[in-house]
């Protein structure tokens, strides 16, 4: 899918840790360990929303899901809560002119994927991704974010 098309998204930040507690900034809530923001009224391009999630706190990036039990609390969330939306933009983004992908926020390659077959597809357009249909996509498109704080 076009970079630019507009799709919700995902951001994630790390919880602020009191010893016994986690609590998050306002406008995020705790998951697990991590506090993240859904943001599925307004859509934006990847970039946008990359952007969007960094102003949320500072220290909130377009969520990164990084193991399988990530995955799972994140798309049971959003199934619980009558998420109607079957796209969110992710942390993720094409490493110049190949088909290899990394992190947006440390350049590493990922190490956990759950591609859709056949993905990803478009080799050497400057593609993002997207959750749920875990395809690659142009970053212009709209979609909705989640935010994660570091």
């Amino acid at each position: 899918m076009e970079r630019a098309a507009e799709l919700p998204f995902l951001c994630e930040t790390e919880a602020n840790p009191p010893a016994v507690t986690l609590a998050c900034p306002d406008g995020f809530m705790l998951l697990g360990e991590s506090c993240y923001a859904f943001r599925a009224e307004v859509r934006l391009s990847w970039d946008d929303s990359q952007e969007y999630c960094r102003n949320l706190t500072g220290q909130a990036r377009l969520i990164e899901i990084e193991t399988e039990q990530e995955l799972h609390l994140i798309t049971t969330f959003l199934r619980d809560n009558g998420t109607t939306t079957p796209y969110f933009w992710i942390g993720v983004e094409q490493r110049g002119e190949s088909t290899h992908y990394q992190w947006a926020s440390t350049k590493w390659p990922l190490t956990f994927y759950n591609w859709d077959d056949n993905q990803p597809n478009e080799v050497g357009s400057g593609n993002a991704i997207e959750l749920y249909k875990k395809a690659d996509c142009e970053r212009e498109g709209r979609k909705f974010r989640i935010a994660k704080i570091l």
